[in-house]
């Protein structure tokens, strides 16, 4: 690695972008996703006389894998 260098970066490769002059290698935070969320499952959550007081749902992208859990109440 060259001590002063006009960086000259080129194309991400495994999460890193390298100089193309020098060698040095800079980490690319990865891009943003545009959630495509599907139902994993549900579960409705009683009280003990036995009625529904509020549902979970689990829902994972699949885009990315990204897991999203929520209640309805």
């Amino acid at each position: 690695m060259r001590l002063f260098c006009s960086h000259k970066y080129g194309e991400v490769k495994d999460g890193y972008q390298y100089c193309e002059k020098c060698g040095k290698a800079i980490p690319v935070a990865p891009m943003a996703c545009s959630h495509h969320w599907v139902n994993e499952s549900s579960w409705n959550v009683k009280a003990p006389r036995g009625n529904v007081y509020k549902v979970i749902h689990l829902d994972r992208c699949d885009k990315c894998g990204a897991i999203n859990r929520y209640e309805v109440v």
